[in-house]
């Protein structure tokens, strides 16, 4: 009777091994502002290129992954205090830190029509006759809105402004290749960077000063991914484009890229 006991003590659990994981991931919270195609919601779920970015690199590291959409403001003060783990995507800022390696590249550009020819983008002193749009939300640089163009016009979204762009009520437009980029993939608009490009900036996830643990091991997954092609294959899927040839995009620029 007491060997049948054992016995059965130890297939349960045996059987019970089976349909349990062997070490609980721990907990990570993110938290985001909406900025396609890197940050969405869709479906009430995070969606975007970081966002599956950093869903692959969680589970790599071992980390159980919740991710929260936030005014941008508030996301970075719960980094702060601690009650959130990291935000994404950041450039290099006091008060955090980051890793070696981006999960973005902000590549700032002029845009025009595809019929246009500026030619070669030297300085912004030669563009200050061109009706420029720049995007809400953002700050800009005073040289650019120092320069003294002709006309700066405020648009909601990028979107907008390439929509704007095509109709010939602007000549320019400042934005992101990589949000440029993927307005033309679903909406066909005719517009292409003034080439090199203006700036290039490298985003991170930013994490609380206390977590450097937590940052090396996202850090060492995102390497990882870059070096056995998923980022490539994740910025393909929603850009049709390999992160890659975003590189090369924001190799020709005219400052410095910016890592640091």
């Amino acid at each position: 009777m007491i060997f049948r006991i054992w016995r059965f003590g130890i297939m349960a659990a045996f059987l019970s091994g089976l349909w349990t994981t062997p070490a609980q991931s721990e907990p990570l919270k993110g938290c985001f502002v909406i900025w396609e195609p890197y940050t969405g919601m869709r479906d009430n779920e995070p969606h975007g290129i970081t966002v599956d970015l950093i869903k692959e690199a969680a589970y790599r590291a071992g980390f159980d992954l919740s991710l929260t959409s936030l005014p941008w403001k508030r996301c970075l003060a719960l980094v702060q205090r601690a009650e959130m783990a990291f935000a994404m995507d950041a450039i290099d800022r006091p008060g955090y830190i980051h890793g070696q390696h981006p999960s973005a590249l902000y590549i700032q550009a002029f845009w025009m029509r595809e019929g246009d020819d500026y030619g070669r983008f030297e300085y912004i002193g030669k563009l200050t006759n061109k009706r420029l749009g720049l995007i809400q939300g953002f700050q800009y640089s005073t040289e650019i809105l120092n320069a003294g163009f002709r006309v700066i016009e405020w648009l909601r979204t990028e979107e907008n402004a390439a929509e704007m762009l095509v109709l010939d009520r602007l000549d320019l437009v400042y934005a992101d290749a990589v949000v440029m980029q993927n307005i033309i993939s679903n909406k066909g608009f005719a517009v292409k960077p003034l080439l090199p490009v203006h700036n290039v900036q490298a985003l991170y996830p930013s994490f609380n000063t206390s977590l450097k643990s937590e940052r090396d091991r996202i850090d060492n997954a995102l390497g990882s991914m870059h070096e056995d092609g998923t980022v490539d294959a994740i910025y393909r899927n929603h850009t049709g484009f390999d992160f890659s040839k975003f590189v090369e995009l924001g190799a020709q620029v005219q400052a410095p890229i910016t890592t640091n």
